[in-house]
């Protein structure tokens, strides 16, 4: 039992010794390999550097349509009942604000000053009437109430003169404001009563542009913001323009809701 054993243990150890010269040969081919093979160049690669910097605001375009208007329009009307005497400016014509180029229409004015020299006529009478009394008082004549009453008749008849005086200016119809008069409904001989318009005055020195912006847009534009006009009806042209006002409500549209 114990040479079998042994003759065991002799070839085991053998066979160890010969897989063992194997691996060394083995390691060594694969060694001697990789020291054949010629290095790897690595490609160079061209970086840029950008610095990254936050913008204090994003610039975004709006482009909408919009309609041109007056800067401002003003309907003048008659204020005082008359016959009209002269018209003395034709539509389309520019107008001035100034006297006497603002004159626009006059109205006959005879039963007017003929109410006025009235008035005017018991005004003087009264007043002297009034410090005939006051004198008469002082020395004892005339009561304090019959100076009263005289007083009162002349402020009166003042007063009448006055009312009368403006009525006939009112006869006057003049232009408010400097522009170009767009309508001018009335001619020569008709008669006026008052409320009757007489003319439409529209300014164009500055123009206004109405602009319905669509409500998910409305929060972007502010007050005094720039705006750029384009307008494309005959020769092309571009304003740049502010924005001066904006509704507070927003109009209700058939298919969705728009601010102006």
């Amino acid at each position: 039992m114990t040479l079998t054993t042994t003759n065991r243990l002799t070839r085991t150890n053998g066979c160890s010794r010969r897989l063992g010269l194997v691996l060394c040969l083995l390691a060594a081919a694969v060694g001697g390999c990789k020291e054949d093979l010629p290095p790897k160049e690595v490609a160079a690669v061209n970086v840029a550097v950008q610095i990254i910097e936050p913008l204090p605001e994003l610039h975004e375009t709006i482009r909408l349509h919009g309609i041109t208007q007056p800067n401002r329009i003003v309907r003048v009307a008659a204020e005082v009942a008359g016959r009209v005497e002269e018209v003395l400016v034709e539509e389309g014509a520019n107008i001035d604000c100034g006297e006497p180029n603002n004159v626009i229409v006059r109205l006959n004015t005879d039963l007017l000053q003929a109410e006025l020299d009235r008035y005017r006529s018991e005004a003087q009478f009264n007043q002297r009437d009034y410090e005939r009394l006051q004198a008469a008082h002082e020395k004892g004549v005339a009561t304090q109430m019959e100076v009263d009453l005289a007083r009162m008749k002349y402020e009166t008849a003042r007063a009448m003169e006055r009312s009368a005086a403006t009525t006939r200016e009112r006869c006057t119809i003049r232009a408010p404001i400097r522009g170009t008069l767009n309508r001018l409904p009335v001619e020569k001989g008709e008669y006026l009563q008052p409320g009757t318009p007489v003319a439409e005055i529209v300014d164009l020195e500055t123009i206004k542009v109405a602009i319905d912006v669509p409500e998910r847009h409305a929060h972007f534009l502010k007050l005094q913001d720039r705006a750029v006009v384009h307008v494309t009806q005959g020769q092309d042209s571009s304003f740049v323009g502010k924005i001066s006002s904006s509704a507070s409500w927003p109009t209700p549209a058939p298919l969705r809701r728009t601010w102006r």
